[in-house]
């Protein structure tokens, strides 16, 4: 969960293990010139693959399926938890014995430093022969671009930033529901409010104090209110080869900022979220006591052991400029990557291609994991997904979606960065320009350290 995703390691690890990697990496002998294609299919292999608690299940369906496919291949799974994958994890994939195949949250500081170590093997080659440049969404396949091509893919993905609402609530408040999940301004999101305070009724549960939802909505804004080059832009900028063009402190970021200030003042979230995680905020809805809450298509679980007495639908948050440019907010973040002192290099891009083929998309990822698949070349309306699942889904079908700023920039950069400082100004101790000014300061910090 993005909980999880947020905990990364302290600054100090992370310049200790740095200098680690690059020594330990530059007697690597997994190189990116051995090709998926030179297998020996004689050979008796053993492939490492990591795989993260809470997801054995699915990964042990594709490593049986793997070895049915290549008797000749035994994978092995070292399991690691989601602490240990943004933090520690780190020094295990820049060791001399790492795993063939690693677990790697791609907006973690634990890949930017293995890819600023080049402790990653370039896959371009796993990406042609998987098709994913095509099969993946566009945004997505640029934002995983480095200097050497892609090291990396994701498997899986995340809808959040997902207003979930109790449409018993809105009938007794004598509030509209918006046509389409669609939400019409940030105005009318706090007229809403209003009403429902007025009818004893909480507005909208954020987990404030969680880390990272108070700038997850920073997300859902910032596409509505940048033109495609600024978004570009602001998505690449952490890269020192890019060229900055959109600054952090002018619009469309400080605009953003201003929107999410205004929905505080406006009275949009519950009394005391300032002080409350995710787990605690989603509470009171499920109980049928608040009208909506932020989420994301991972809170379906919930929904299922709840026993709710009423049936849940979704709405987006409201644009801040261009109502046509609301779009559902995708996380890609949960990847897979080769360590270059991996021993088995050309299996393990093999695995990966694997693990990307619809096939595995949709009986593992999918039907087992629970997940929604990474890739666009699935149908929505065949796939095993739950019923609110498959209707977002459809909507991204239908509209589109854009990969979030916090999902995609570095986590030392982006949300562990920003999410405080907007929790600063929520609380009126800092101004929209003060933090964006502070998060262009970060900007050029990043760029020139790396």
């Amino acid at each position: 969960m993005r909980s999880r995703l947020s905990r990364l390691a302290g600054g100090g690890l992370v310049l200790l293990v740095t200098s680690q990697l690059v020594a330990a990496c530059a007697g690597g002998s997994g190189g990116s010139g051995q090709s998926s294609d030179e297998l020996d299919l004689d050979e008796e292999v053993t492939l490492t693959v990591q795989q993260q608690t809470s997801a054995e299940a699915m990964f042990a369906y594709i490593g049986e399926k793997f070895e049915e496919k290549y008797p000749n291949v035994t994978v092995k799974f070292e399991t690691i938890s989601q602490e240990q994958k943004v933090g520690s994890n780190l020094a295990v994939l820049g060791s001399s014995s790492p795993p063939d195949v690693g677990m790697i949250p791609l907006n973690s500081e634990v890949y930017t430093q293995l890819t600023n170590a080049d402790a990653l093997v370039p896959i371009s080659d796993v990406w042609a022969d998987a098709d994913l440049e095509t099969r993946y969404s566009a945004p997505v396949a640029a934002s995983m671009q480095t200097d050497d091509g892609p090291t990396a893919v994701v498997y899986s993905q995340l809808i959040y930033d997902v207003l979930w609402y109790n449409p018993d609530l809105f009938e007794q408040a004598g509030v509209e529901i918006p046509e389409d999940h669609r939400i019409e301004s940030v105005d009318a999101l706090i007229d809403m409010a209003t009403d429902f305070r007025a009818a004893g009724i909480a507005p909208l549960q954020l987990g404030g104090g969680s880390g990272y939802e108070a700038s997850w909505m920073l997300d859902a804004f910032l596409p509505t209110v940048a033109t495609e080059e600024e978004m570009a832009n602001l998505l690449t900028s952490h890269n020192p080869n890019v060229e900055i063009t959109t600054p952090y402190d002018g619009s469309p970021f400080v605009d953003t900022l201003e929107a999410l200030q205004a929905l505080g003042d406006g009275g949009v979230f519950q009394d005391g979220y300032l002080g409350q995680d995710a787990a605690t905020a989603l509470a009171p809805f499920l109980t049928g006591d608040a009208a909506m809450v932020l989420n994301g298509n991972f809170a379906v679980p919930e929904f299922e052991k709840a026993d709710l007495d009423f049936t849940p639908d979704w709405l987006l948050l409201p644009p801040v400029g261009d109502e046509s440019k609301v779009l559902q907010a995708q996380y890609f973040g949960d990847g897979l990557g080769i360590p270059v002192n991996s021993d088995a290099v050309p299996w393990a891009k093999k695995f990966i291609e694997f693990v990307m083929s619809d096939e595995m998309q949709e009986e593992a990822v999918v039907n087992i994991g629970k997940l929604l698949p990474a890739v666009t070349s699935l149908p929505s309306d065949e796939l095993a997904v739950d019923s609110w699942s498959a209707s977002l889904l459809a909507d991204i079908e239908a509209n589109g979606s854009a990969p979030g700023w916090t999902s995609v920039v570095p986590g030392g950069f982006g949300q562990q960065f920003i999410d405080p400082l907007v929790q600063q100004m929520l609380q009126g101790e800092l101004t929209p320009d003060e933090v964006a000014e502070q998060q262009q300061q970060h900007l050029i910090e990043f760029r020139d350290k790396n």
